[in-house]
């Protein structure tokens, strides 16, 4: 007994837990506040601070707790939200003008989602060739899924839905399932999670694709490294998730308050929202959903079909449009 109570104590001094960082510009974030109050914070307290792999200031992730937690916590989300509020006033002095630039974009983006269905639709026979439980079977229906969500995000985005967001984490989940059974399709691993997502209603980790993803993509282009491309992958998945779960930074977003004491509700967001320059930066935001469903088709389809020269050579001028646009 004494034996055992000496290696359950040591256990805590040996089992040192890894700290995890968070970038300045994402802890303000966070936070909701100011990205200057934040850095004048970090000086005045002297915290330690490090890089990550986009060679972005961060401090150890308990900070941001210490700094929701501090006496100067309210000062700053008044002086924030007083920026909020310049930004609702310029959003209203320029509707009309951000509104037709808006709609001009998800237009832009319709005619490209067109095309990736006319794509789709032209390959369906091609695909019935493979058999029912295949890797291209499988990425032919997670595209499908994707298109339809494509479609449906800038529908709503047009209407001016601001929770038209939350579908972007689908979007670029079942995309990167689709690469996940291309890329693992003479692994084990590829094979048993491709049987179970036919026969058990199951889709392995979103970590698991990013993983494997980020490791494949490391093996075909050398200036990637793989913890880095993970890392980068990460990143963009939970920018992209702040839509899915129910907190209030995303809802204060589109809603007006008075920055007085009780920092009081002036309107909130019911149905479509007035903010129309926060509605023109989720339309930019959808674009990399949008050029990542062609390169995931390129990528899925250009070697198991294989895809016939002319639309090959159609994807790659798109994904060469899509370079320059962005």
């Amino acid at each position: 007994m004494r034996l055992n109570t000496l290696l359950y104590r040591r256990i805590p001094r040996t089992m040192s837990k890894k700290k995890v960082h968070i970038a300045v510009e994402d802890m303000a974030h966070d936070l909701g506040v100011l990205e200057g109050d934040i850095e004048s914070w970090i000086g005045s307290e002297n915290v330690v601070t490090s890089t990550d792999h986009r060679d972005r200031i961060t401090v150890d992730e308990i900070k941001k707790s210490e700094f929701a937690n501090s006496d100067k916590y309210v000062d700053c989300l008044k002086r924030s939200m007083a920026s909020d509020l310049s930004g609702w006033q310029e959003s209203k002095f320029f509707a009309e003008k951000t509104k037709i630039i808006r709609l001009s974009r998800i237009e832009k983006y319709q005619t490209y989602l067109s095309e990736l269905k006319e794509f789709h639709c032209s390959i369906r026979l091609a695909v019935n060739f493979h058999e029912h439980e295949s890797p291209v079977k499988a990425a032919y229906l997670l595209m499908s899924k994707a298109i339809s969500c494509l479609m449906m995000g800038c529908e709503n985005l047009s209407k001016g839905y601001w929770f038209s967001g939350s579908i972007i984490r689908e979007i670029d989940e079942a995309l990167d399932l689709a690469r996940y059974f291309i890329v693992l399709a003479e692994t084990e691993t590829g094979k048993k999670n491709l049987r179970k997502w036919f026969r058990q209603n199951y889709a392995p980790k979103h970590s698991d694709c990013r993983h494997a993803l980020s490791e494949h993509t490391a093996s075909l282009v050398c200036e990637v490294e793989k913890e880095s491309q993970r890392l980068l992958m990460n990143e963009i998945y939970q920018k992209k998730s702040k839509w899915v779960h129910p907190t209030f930074g995303v809802i204060r977003e589109v809603t007006e308050f008075e920055t007085s004491d009780d920092l009081d509700i002036l309107e909130c967001s019911l149905g479509t929202t007035k903010h129309q320059i926060k509605l023109l930066e989720l339309t930019d935001f959808y674009k990399s959903s949008i050029w990542s469903a062609f390169q995931t088709f390129i990528l899925c389809f250009s070697q198991a079909l294989p895809l016939d020269s002319e639309k090959i050579e159609r994807l790659i001028n798109i994904d060469k449009e899509f370079q320059i646009w962005s």
